[in-house]
Formats: structure tokens, sequence, C-alpha cells
């Protein structure tokens, strides 16, 4: 009867450990879960941050397009302005 009380014993102690090893790896994987889930967490707000300073730069380079498109517009017909001028002078003058 000893006998079976110390393999009783013995066996309630392997569970408690058992028990105890297994809690702890639960423990574990969930504390990698939150740090796992903080590092994506972080990522994704870095992406966020990134797309905003995108959008702005985009932003600008659309501003300096459209600068240079009024710039180039005007150019264009201060050209046509000339090429009329000379055209008309050429005539006055004889050369066509």
């Amino acid at each position: 009867m000893a006998e079976k009380n110390k393999k009783q014993k013995s066996t309630n102690e392997l569970i408690e450990n058992l028990t105890a090893i297994n809690k702890r790896g639960f423990e574990d994987i969930e504390k990698l879960a939150v740090a796992t889930k903080r590092g994506f967490d972080a990522v994704d707000e870095k992406f966020v941050d990134l797309k905003k300073e995108m959008n702005e730069r985009f932003d600008q380079v659309d501003k300096r397009f459209d600068r240079l498109e009024f710039y180039v517009n005007g150019h264009d017909k201060r050209i046509e302005v000339l090429e009329d001028k000379v055209r008309l002078i050429s005539v006055k003058i004889g050369l066509r």
C-alpha cells in the first residue's frame, strides 16, 4: 500500500510539473504573440507615415509640374506672337 501511495504521489507530482511546464509554454506563446503584434503594428504605422510622406511629396511634384506647364504654355504663346511679328516684318522688308 505504501508503494502504491508513493507511485501515486510521484505520478501526481509529474502531472503537476507537466501542467506547470505546459502553462509556462502557453504564457511564452502568448508573450510572443503580443510582441509579434506590436512589431506588426509598428511596421503598419511606418507604412502609414511613409504613405503620407509620399503623398505630400507627390503633391509638391504636381505643383512643380503645374508651374512648368504654365511657363511652357506662356512661352508657347510668346513664341507664336514673335513668329507672327517676324513674319510681318519679313513681308514688310520683302523677304517673303
